[in-house]
């Protein structure tokens, strides 16, 4: 191969090399985790037991044993449900980690804390779930 054909083919290499690699940046750097994008916080209300609506509390008593993640609305107010099935035992809480606004939806991430090894107790089991309330949304939730 003559030489300046050699620097012809290598120049082309390397300037392929180039934009390949400004693709990548541009394109990896772009994308977040999974494609998405926390956009706002959303404030909500962790509803008491007594306050849930006659009909979600239906639908949570019926979906307690094996666990449940589900929305309802009611006039003007909109319930995010998560339930985490039957446990062997009491003293389990549940906390609201964050809920927030996001380019796919709405999220709602919790976690289960279970009883303290030191706590006494009921030795009876337990349906551990959390409402929460916020304002009417028309983007789905996602339920971490």
């Amino acid at each position: 191969m003559p030489i300046g054909k050699k620097y012809d083919h290598m120049r082309r290499c390397a300037a392929l090399v180039l934009i390949f690699s400004l693709l990548v940046q541009i394109f990896g750097c772009a994308r977040e985790a999974g494609g998405e994008k926390k956009l706002r916080d959303i404030e909500y209300e962790v509803v008491a037991a007594q306050d849930i609506p006659q009909s979600a509390a239906e639908i949570i008593e019926e979906k307690k044993e094996t666990g449940f993640h589900f929305t309802y609305s009611e006039k003007e107010d909109f319930y995010i449900a998560v339930g985490y099935g039957q446990r062997d035992t009491g003293g389990y809480s549940i906390s609201v980690d964050e809920v927030y606004e996001t380019n796919f939806g709405i999220r709602i991430e919790t976690t289960l804390t279970g009883p303290e090894k030191s706590s006494h107790e009921s030795s009876e089991p337990s349906w551990p779930y959390i409402v929460v309330r916020i304002d009417p949304q028309e983007k789905p939730v996602i339920f971490n």
